[in-house]
């Protein structure tokens, strides 16, 4: 190597530039797929030769979805990596093509397509707003055992309805896309043109590199870009065996993977991640809290004869014009008016109320990586593609739960605790009893070691009969006579699977009196008031009071007032092919004068 001398300093010699043309669609290959609720992170590999000195390496054909302020570049081999460039330059397009952007359907296309975008994005949060909003305030110190199954029943509905919606707008989605892949297939067709890559508009994202090797070699270069178009939602399905003991409940954990970048993920590694990226990330500042003592508004001396000043017309909460003359008559030297605001509305002078924001809880919060196992292919299509995260088996309980004076069908529901390493987002659910599609229901967000309850539908299997209730009066007393009413019911529930059933809760109530003359005594089950004690009524049959606050539908806590709401439960052991007559009295007393309202 000669080197030269330019005024008296010592110049390297100029290295011919090399130029390198890459396409990221037919000179690469996925390395691996980063999946996120509403993009992808895509890593690509190139391998390429280098001149010695200096390299122009110019990448073309990405998505139109790219995010051109993604790229990262990084790779392996003897080489230096200078700087990196983006740009959208003007794009040969096909002349049949160009007619096509500017035709009557085409653009009709685009329209619908964002129109249906935008009601799938709000389908999509309407059902998650369920989830978070509706389904997390249904508590059990606000539900009733006897309101569960309709505010269950609610939401179910309301899940499905949108379900269904969701499922027509990809439908439909997908019909657009393959429209408008078919009209941009023909154009490039009648140009002598093919390719899958998307062009947005006329214009065409380009990637310059500038790379220096020391000398002649290969190395890998290494290309991250972020996509639109590309997204993934939780499913799952539950199966249950009710014939078994040990392990009923299996969870097979899915995910829905939807991508319409233009781009084919052959043969790829999907790893799916549930963070988002985070804006304004600056640091909160707190203001100070003042607070200060009101003093009193001395407005000024009135005089008999004296006109009201405004400023006292506008400050005093009791001034009107029509009291003007009243005021005169009854005071006939000077006073002072003041007043005390009751609140800071009425004093010009007073702060306004220091607002508080308070924290609201999000469960976007988790943040979780699932890899996909194996590699995974997914074409730019729009539709919903399902892949297997895990099969899990989680300890479960099975129960079932009955309010027969509402109605006697069965509903069955299991209480599941993830064992697993994995964190379950909150997400659509099939379920499936004995090998049968019984319902779709959610599963709540629920971290590793936490319980939650899944409603499993009816169970037609067990069947509860309502008897007509009994009713005997008497009357006794000599002067005042007070008249008892005895109430009889009876309940009849009959197991006609092959196996036994434990944890059946039936609930019942008994009237609650809200007058001190009316006495309302329990006689069958004898449950002593104010006691959470549970009594044996048979073989396999508990009776306990029914608390307002119970603990997942599956047991009573005892913090809860027992007896305050009238409402009891049997919890059974039912054998196979076998019946249980649960029997419930309760007996009415009041002066016989009085009319009673509500029996």
């Amino acid at each position: 190597m000669t080197l030269t001398l330019v005024d008296g300093q010592t110049q390297l010699p100029d290295y011919p530039v090399n130029s390198v043309k890459l396409s990221v669609a037919n000179d690469s290959k996925i390395t691996s797929v980063n999946l996120y609720s509403q993009h992808a992170e895509v890593s690509r590999s190139f391998q390429l030769k280098l001149a010695s000195g200096q390299n122009n390496v110019a990448i073309s054909d990405f998505s139109d979805c790219v995010d051109e302020e993604s790229i990262r570049v990084g790779g392996q081999g003897d080489a230096t990596i200078h700087d990196v460039t983006t740009s959208w330059n003007n794009a040969v397009q096909p002349l049949g093509f160009a007619q096509v952007q500017n035709s009557f359907e085409w653009q009709d296309l685009q329209r619908k397509r964002q129109a249906v975008d935008t009601r799938l994005n709000r389908y999509r949060a309407t059902l998650a707003s369920l989830e978070t909003c509706y389904l997390k305030s249904v508590t059990a110190d606000k539900v009733h055992g006897a309101e569960l199954i309709a505010t269950m029943d609610s939401y179910n509905e309301a899940a499905e309805k949108y379900e269904n919606m969701v499922e027509g707008a990809v439908a439909e989605q997908a019909a657009i896309n393959a429209e408008i892949t078919k009209m941009r297939a023909e154009a490039n067709a009648g140009a002598g043109q093919t390719g899958t890559v998307r062009r947005r508009g006329n214009l065409d994202f380009n990637a310059t590199l500038s790379i220096f090797a020391p000398a002649k070699g290969e190395i890998e270069l290494n290309l991250t870009y972020a996509v639109s178009s590309a997204s993934w939602t939780p499913l799952y399905d539950v199966r249950v065996k009710t014939e078994t003991k040990e392990a009923p409940v299996e969870i097979v954990y899915k995910a829905a993977i939807q991508q319409n970048t233009g781009e084919a993920w052959d043969n790829v590694p999907i790893a799916l991640q549930t963070a988002k990226p985070t804006f304004g990330i600056a640091l909160p500042k707190l203001q100070p809290w003042n607070i200060s003592i009101l003093p009193p508004v001395v407005v000024g001396v009135v005089h008999r004869g004296a006109e009201v000043s405004p400023s006292y017309a506008r400050r005093s909460p009791s001034y009107s014009p029509g009291r003007r003359r009243e005021r005169r008559s009854r005071s006939k030297s000077p006073r002072y008016q003041a007043y005390y605001p009751t609140s800071p509305r009425y004093s010009p002078t007073s702060p306004p109320p220091l607002r508080v924001q308070e924290t609201e809880a999000s469960q976007n919060g988790v943040h979780a990586s699932f890899k996909v196992p194996g590699l995974v292919t997914v074409p730019s299509d729009a539709a919903q593609h399902n892949v297997t995260i895990a099969n899990l088996t989680p300890e479960a309980k099975l129960a079932w739960l009955v309010v027969p004076s509402v109605d006697t069908k069965v509903h069955l529901t299991t209480s599941v605790k993830n064992t697993s390493e994995y964190t379950l987002l909150a997400g659509t659910t099939k379920v499936y009893v004995d090998g049968s599609f019984i319902a779709k229901t959610t599963i709540p967000l629920v971290s590793p070691q936490e319980t939650f309850v899944c409603p499993l539908g009816l169970d037609p299997s067990i069947r509860v009969t309502y008897h007509p209730r009994i009713k005997k009066g008497t009357q006794s007393g000599l002067i005042t006579k007070t008249t008892s009413t005895t109430f009889s019911q009876r309940i009849t529930v009959h197991n006609t699977k092959p196996v036994s059933i434990e944890g059946l809760q039936v609930i019942d109530r008994i009237p609650i009196s809200q007058d001190s003359q009316i006495k309302v005594n329990l006689t069958s089950p004898p449950l002593r008031p104010d006691t959470l004690v549970p009594l044996k009524v048979m073989e396999g049959v508990v009776a306990l009071w029914h608390a307002e606050n119970e603990v997942e539908g599956l047991g009573l806590d005892v913090n809860g007032n027992a007896g305050n709401d009238g409402h009891l439960a049997w919890t059974c052991k039912v054998a196979s092919l076998k019946k249980v007559e649960l029997s419930l009295a309760w007996e009415v007393s009041a002066p016989s004068q009085v009319a009673l309202v509500g029996l």
